[in-house]
């Protein structure tokens, strides 16, 4: 079964009109009406979108587009755990997770004074870090010896129309994204097309141009996924990945197009959520917020990088707790 067709039916089944559903998946009503003609190849991001609206899971629509009558309805692929309505169930074990970042930016925002000195003393701990070899390998083999004071942390922080400082996004090996993925962690775009295009290193697939079109693919501008990214090519490559010989990861039917699904619900969440105004200004925080969470989820990044162990993140979330406020 095609997407199109399943949509359609599902969408019958639930009795769902287009308009409900597109009001409710945000997304366009002849959109839909293309898409389940077949008229239109879907965005995975519109996928998503539309099977969230409908409340279906990714273990569940991936059964039903492969027709696996074999499955009770209460089972899943041991492969497909994530689904954005299952996080509070899931404990938080040594990944970085989606409330880790809501109360980064909750802190930050309560007193930006206090969020810079704690991005500054995390940053030169990051710097300080025993596995140097490693973090030198990341970033062309610099030594990194300068320690970075308040005025890094407020530059990266700040939003300006002339210049934009950023951290880099560290290239964590498949494995470890793998890992995140498997214990429900966050995962952004840059993490996904970073897996992704680490696999094609080991594309020994019968047919593997599904897995060289999207690694060639710019499928990430400015930090969030485009709608160049269709749901026909996640799934293709997602039911050979199996096929991949990667050295490090084993990969299973299911994980692809769940660590897209949980890339895209990150997105979402920085992206559709309210947002408030500054006080003095009147202004929308949305763009600094976006830029908050994102320079976490880099420091993070890099903390898991360069440490062997998860203290880290305790030692972190422990502070964030002290009088946090969440996003």
């Amino acid at each position: 079964m095609d997407f199109n067709e399943w949509l359609r039916i599902e969408r019958h089944r639930q009795g769902w009109s287009l308009q409900e559903l597109a009001h409710s998946a945000g997304v366009d009503a002849a959109t839909i009406s293309r898409t389940e003609r077949g008229q239109s190849q879907t965005s995975i991001i519109t996928a998503v979108h539309l099977a969230e609206a409908l409340h279906v899971t990714p273990a569940e629509m991936l059964r039903a587009l492969q027709h696996d009558e074999t499955m009770g309805n209460n089972d899943k692929p041991s492969s497909v755990v994530w689904a954005k309505r299952e996080w509070s169930n899931i404990f938080r074990v040594g990944v970085l997770m989606l409330e880790d970042i809501s109360d980064f930016v909750g802190f930050f925002s309560a007193d930006s004074v206090r969020g810079q000195k704690f991005l500054a003393e995390w940053l030169n701990r990051l710097d300080q870090l025993d596995a140097q070899n490693r973090l030198d390998d990341q970033i062309g083999g610099e030594e990194v010896t300068v320690p970075f004071n308040l005025g890094d942390a407020i530059r990266l922080t700040a939003e300006s129309p002339i210049i934009e400082v950023t951290l880099r996004h560290p290239v964590l090996r498949a494995v470890e994204l793998l890992q995140i993925h498997k214990q429900g962690g966050v995962l952004a775009p840059q993490d996904v097309q970073n897996f992704v295009e680490q696999l094609a290193q080991y594309g020994t697939m019968t047919n593997d141009y599904w897995l060289r079109r999207l690694a060639k693919e710019n499928i990430v501008s400015s930090g969030f996924f485009t709608e160049r990214i269709k749901l026909v090519d996640v799934l293709r490559l997602d039911k050979d990945a199996s096929r991949i010989k990667s050295p490090e990861a084993v990969i299973e039917e299911g994980d692809i197009i769940t660590m897209f699904w949980n890339a895209i619900t990150y997105q979402d969440a920085l992206s559709n959520r309210p947002y408030p105004r500054d006080r003095a200004t009147g202004s929308n925080l949305r763009q600094h917020h976006i830029k908050l969470a994102s320079t976490f989820l880099k420091l993070c990044r890099w903390l898991q990088h360069t440490n062997r162990g998860n203290q880290w993140l305790w030692d972190l979330r422990r502070e964030l707790s002290s009088d946090s406020v969440s996003w």
